[in-house]
């Protein structure tokens, strides 16, 4: 799985959606472990670009793609979209 931070909004015109699903963080749970894993780059590296993310994380969220190879699907532990998370209840 990744995420990618697409400022520009081009993302989908450079992605094969036949190998991966593309699409907006939806789950709860996918968006704190994004923002747990930008937490620990900034802890790290201190990174300003993604202290900024942090930051404006209301305004920015909404421009990551969470990427998940078709074949992974079946295997995740928390499902990527909430119509599989409210179903599996």
């Amino acid at each position: 799985m990744a995420f990618v931070y697409d400022e520009a909004g081009t993302f989908p015109s450079c992605v094969n959606p036949e190998s991966v699903i593309f699409q907006r963080i939806e789950v709860p749970s996918w968006e704190h472990r994004l923002r747990g894993l930008i937490e620990a780059h900034v802890t790290q590296t201190q990174s300003r670009f993604a202290a900024q993310l942090l930051n404006e994380w209301q305004r920015v969220r909404g421009r990551f793609w969470q990427v998940v190879p078709k074949e992974m699907l079946h295997r995740l532990e928390i499902p990527v979209t909430l119509a599989h998370t409210l179903s599996a209840e």
